[in-house]
């Protein structure tokens, strides 16, 4: 049986595979472009100035910047 510590690894995992994706590709920088949609946008404008974004935040934000 999956305790919460288990789910709390399993998060701070999927964090670290999401932030070095968009830390990889250069989304933190504003000269790499802009999210195809307002959600995106607004989700992406936080990242870049560093405030804290829910691992389903990240999820939405790294799977529409792949899409586009």
């Amino acid at each position: 049986m999956l305790g919460a510590v288990d789910i709390d690894s399993w998060d701070d995992d999927v964090r670290t595979d999401v932030l070095g994706d968009l830390l990889g590709a250069g989304w933190d920088r504003a000269a790499r472009g802009d999210a195809p949609t307002g959600r995106a946008r607004r989700l992406l404008a936080r990242f870049r100035t560093g405030e804290t974004l829910t691992t389903r935040e990240l999820s939405d934000l790294r799977n529409s910047l792949i899409r586009a």
